[in-house]
């Protein structure tokens, strides 16, 4: 298992930045403020806070629809394969 996971964090109205965090569940709640969610996107896994009805609109992924996936609150997105952990819990 990876120790670090790499990735982009985009908060909302802000541009994106990389970061390496430790590839733990405790982590990545951390740094989404509370439990979060996964949405494969190709060869990448966008994390989001499971609860964001209230929260601001932050990017729109076109899922090869008609309609795509606008995803609310702060993001953090990595390359599939190094989210090792995320198979197990969610």
């Amino acid at each position: 298992m990876n120790d670090y996971l790499i990735g982009i964090y985009k908060e909302v109205g802000k541009k994106p930045t990389l970061i390496k965090i430790n590839n733990k569940k405790e982590y990545v709640e951390m740094l989404l403020e509370g439990e979060f969610s996964k949405f494969e996107y190709d060869d990448y896994v966008v994390l989001y806070k499971t609860n964001n009805e209230c929260l601001l609109a932050n990017i729109y992924l076109n899922t090869f629809s008609y309609v795509g996936l606008t995803i609310k609150g702060n993001i953090f997105v990595c390359v599939k394969n190094c989210v090792l952990f995320i198979t197990n819990d969610i």
